[in-house]
């Protein structure tokens, strides 16, 4: 069974059959029991989807400006393609 993501309010459910981990590298398996002509941009569409659905779990940080003064924003070092 594949997992279901809601990318907005108005959009449509968009699902993974299998989004794995393999040797550091994740990689999208999706199973298909007919022909689909829009595969490749579906394809597309996953991989940035897997990338941009990290973005709720970025961690904050704390960053220090030159005149002292602190302000907070996520921490994107740790985002995979």
């Amino acid at each position: 069974m594949g997992i279901e993501y809601k990318i907005t309010d108005d959009a449509v459910i968009v699902k993974f059959d299998y989004r794995c981990k393999i040797d550091g590298k994740y990689g999208q398996v999706e199973m298909q029991q007919q022909y689909k002509k829009d595969s490749n941009k579906r394809f597309y569409l996953y991989k940035c989807l897997g990338t941009a659905l990290q973005l709720e779990t970025l961690k904050p940080i704390v960053v220090t400006k030159p005149d002292g003064k602190t302000y907070t924003e996520k921490d994107y070092s740790g985002l995979e393609p």
